[in-house]
């Protein structure tokens, strides 16, 4: 006789390593974030809007623009997690990654109440805080129309784009 519960218990394990193995080499080897912007929106849809920017940017610089949040949120789904983690709408998950495979920014409205991104940017040799692409992110977020940047608040606010 099969133990159900104890078989659905290996398998949200085995999930959960899984996704923590990605995250740790999306990240190389979990390196904090060298800046976090919070990109707070005034209107609904402009995340996606942002997701473009992101898009064209990473194409301008001939890097690699990967989306995952659909199945992000499925696996979280899928192993139980917190809700408040896991987004209520569209879920929203990419990185950057230049030439040598280097994990340039990842994207994120997981632990958001709404639209609202983390954007966490990684410095590299030849990609530091004042590089042509750290530069081309910032101010292209900067300019877009009903956009508030929060950096202050990178670490210590939970609340940083004002959520309830």
């Amino acid at each position: 006789m099969i133990d159900r519960p104890l078989e659905a218990r290996r398998i949200a394990a085995l999930i959960a390593l899984l996704m923590g193995i990605l995250a740790l080499q999306a990240c190389e080897g979990s390196k904090r974030a060298d800046q976090t912007l919070y990109v707070c929106f005034d209107r609904s849809g402009e995340a996606d809007r942002a997701m473009g920017l992101l898009r064209g940017i990473s194409d301008r610089f001939g890097y690699r623009f990967r989306e995952y949040g659909g199945q992000a949120k499925a696996d979280l789904e899928t192993i139980d997690a917190n809700p408040a983690v896991i987004p209520e709408g569209k879920p929203i998950q990419a990185d950057i990654q230049n030439g040598d495979g280097k994990v340039l920014l990842i994207a994120s409205n997981f632990g958001s109440v709404g639209e609202d991104l983390r954007v966490s940017l990684f410095y590299h040799k030849n990609e530091g805080k004042d590089s042509a692409f750290h530069r081309a992110v910032v101010t292209g977020l900067e300019t877009m129309e009903g956009v508030q940047l929060n950096r202050s608040a990178a670490e210590t606010d939970a609340n940083p784009c004002g959520e309830n």
